[in-house]
């Protein structure tokens, strides 16, 4: 009776035992399971995983997925030569403790050109009730991703991924407060820069316009008026989000704000314009100064920064790599030459990642001694015109 008894429990152990090497061979090769108290999140299409453990965020990327949905491997060839293209975990950087994240593709967010190849951006609430973001880009993972604070948002509860409105939206994430106020992270990612730098609203050397300067305490000064600021965030409310007011001692004003990572413009909100703008006042950063027309271009006689700032002035492209997308390039005069069929003597201005010590070149120009700026496209091995003076209007 004992034998029988003690036979099926036997026979019950092996399959046990048997169907346990199965399942660990069958999990073997893939990302690790859900542990307790590890919280996960991933994006809809799983490119991209963040496990949350003890406040500490680390990311991970499904290389064969995005490679076998969008091309990612001869992508960062073509962007992003010699850059490692590793699966992680890359542990992230931060000042705090991580709550919870959503992960998304936000068009708005993503500073990728080619289409339609999206970085998913990684929005982290931290535990103070603040928010952070960053982009989800594997080949920059290994150099440290960047990960942005967001301006004026506190209190923040939980994150949403879903249309900015019914039907035919568009998707991105909003912050959703304690109170239930709703907020598009779009607004505070797309405004993190403007604390940069001055903004100039002068296209001429000798006259900048006006001068404006945005401080991330919530102060401005614009020309000799110094006062503060608030911009409106909240959806739903009196102000459509994205509205600035700004206040003095004697006055105050609103206006509507379009910045494009490039031009930041401000429209009177409410008929008035109490600052003297104008109907429409656009600014830029200094470098990207159009007035040496005003006293000649004089490229052999400038010195590296002029001519860096001269290349950044004119092609946007240029501007954008070195001062707007996240991971940014750096620009260089190598002291090189580079004779064209028309024109001789240019100078060369490289645009690249210094890693490890090595300069990589990704981009390189020239510009000739007439203001005009041409591209190398290695592709085609040959240079194209970007940019010349006579063209400016």
């Amino acid at each position: 009776m004992m034998k029988k008894q003690i036979l099926p429990l036997i026979l019950a152990l092996c399959l046990f035992c048997l169907g346990g090497c199965e399942l660990g061979t069958l999990l073997s090769g893939k990302p690790k399971p859900e542990q307790p108290g590890v919280l996960v999140r991933k994006d809809k299409e799983e490119l991209v995983e963040l496990r949350i453990e003890n406040g500490e965020a680390e990311l991970l990327f499904n290389i064969e997925r995005w490679d076998a949905l969008y091309g990612i491997r001869e992508f960062g060839e073509r962007n992003y030569p010699g850059a490692a293209l590793e699966e992680g975990p890359f542990p992230l950087e931060l000042q705090g403790r991580v709550k919870d994240a959503c992960i998304g593709k936000v068009a708005e967010l993503n500073t990728e050109w080619a289409e339609p190849f999206a970085m998913p951006a990684v929005l982290l609430l931290m535990e103070d009730g603040s928010v952070a973001w960053t982009q989800a880009n594997p080949y920059m993972a290994a150099y440290g991703l960047v990960i942005d604070p967001l301006p004026w948002l506190g209190g923040i509860a939980s994150l949403s991924y879903e249309s900015d409105r019914e039907g035919f939206g568009n998707m991105t994430i909003y912050a959703i407060g304690n109170d239930g106020a709703r907020y598009d992270v779009r607004i505070p990612c797309g405004l993190i820069s403007v604390f940069a730098a001055e903004w100039i609203s002068g296209y001429h050397i000798d006259d900048p316009g006006h001068v404006l300067k945005l401080n991330e305490d919530g102060t401005f000064s614009l020309n000799a008026i110094m006062g503060t600021y608030k911009i409106a965030l909240e959806e739903d409310a009196d102000q459509r989000p994205g509205t600035i007011t700004f206040y003095t001692q004697e006055k105050e004003g609103s206006y509507f704000v379009d910045y494009d990572g490039f031009l930041l413009r401000l429209f009177p909100a409410d008929g008035g314009d109490p600052l003297g703008l104008g109907d429409v006042c656009e600014f830029f950063q200094p470098e990207m100064y159009m007035g040496y027309e005003d006293e000649g271009i004089a490229i052999p006689e400038m010195d590296e920064d002029e001519l860096i700032a001269y290349l950044l002035a004119n092609v946007e492209e240029a501007y954008e790599r070195v001062h707007i997308m996240r991971g940014p390039l750096e620009a260089k005069v190598p002291g090189d030459v580079t004779d064209l069929p028309d024109e001789t003597g240019c100078r060369d201005v490289w645009l690249g990642d210094n890693h490890g010590g090595t300069f990589n070149v990704v981009i390189r120009y020239t510009v000739a001694s007439s203001g005009a700026i041409y591209e190398y496209f290695p592709d085609e091995e040959q240079w194209r015109m970007m940019y010349h003076p006579s063209a400016v209007g």
